[in-house]
């Protein structure tokens, strides 16, 4: 039984009841969020560290295999130039592109059987991308014969592989003002003589030409598509 001297202070007392209440249930409130930022951040930066990773992981192993590729023609004394997704990076971002798994050359040889030696010195060469397998367009048996000449075989490609990085090379021959490859004939000056270009830091050399190459590989609008739509 309440005195009417006690009535106040009961009703003081279940008032500050109430705002007690109120106010944990907000600091619960509070802290629920805190916690669901903090999560949401620390998911968040562990996506972009992951991203960041697996970025520069691929464009650390794509320059290490380009530059070794890149010198070992330079040595061998053949003409190259960059084309499809590399001669893109080097174009557009000045850097390899993320969707890309392989690193592409142009080469220029006097015959198609020549093209051997040379993918033998690569893999001496850049023994260190323990590139193992070699695969071409091209019947083995063809190439080392020696009536293999460039009016009876048409140029092609070959892929070096290893566990995580392939390099295209795309065979070009020399007729007159022409050069023939596998998607048949253009002329000479599209591609010679070649331009020193950049990509990743790594001096390279790109056709003469790179839109006539970038339109042909991927459309006038090479220049403003957005890149996964690109590499689809």
């Amino acid at each position: 039984v309440l005195f009417r001297s006690d009535m106040p202070r009961a009703v003081s007392l279940k008032a500050a009841d109430r705002h007690a209440r109120t106010f944990w249930n907000e600091v619960y409130v509070y802290a629920l969020r805190a916690a669901a930022i903090a999560i949401v951040g620390a998911v968040s930066a562990i996506t972009v560290l992951y991203a960041y990773s697996i970025f520069y992981d691929r464009e650390a192993l794509l320059t290490d295999a380009f530059r070794c590729v890149n010198e070992a023609l330079d040595d061998y004394g053949l003409d190259h130039w960059l084309v499809n997704g590399t001669l893109l990076g080097a174009v557009r971002l000045k850097h390899f592109v993320l969707w890309d798994t392989e690193v592409d050359f142009a080469l220029l040889l006097d015959r198609l059987k020549d093209a051997k030696p040379v993918i033998g010195h690569i893999q001496s060469t850049c023994s260190h991308l323990h590139i193992d397998r070699v695969t071409s367009t091209h019947d083995d048996v063809a190439l080392t014969s020696d009536e293999v000449t460039q009016e009876s075989t048409t140029p092609g490609s070959w892929q070096m592989c290893s566990g995580r990085v392939c390099v295209m090379l795309y065979e070009y021959l020399k007729a007159g003002e022409q050069l023939v490859s596998a998607n048949g004939f253009q002329a000479a000056s599209t591609a010679l003589p070649t331009a020193r270009c950049t990509i990743s830091g790594v001096s390279a050399m790109c056709p003469n030409d790179d839109e006539f190459f970038l339109n042909g590989a991927y459309g006038s609008n090479w220049k403003t598509e957005r890149l996964t739509t690109l590499f689809k």
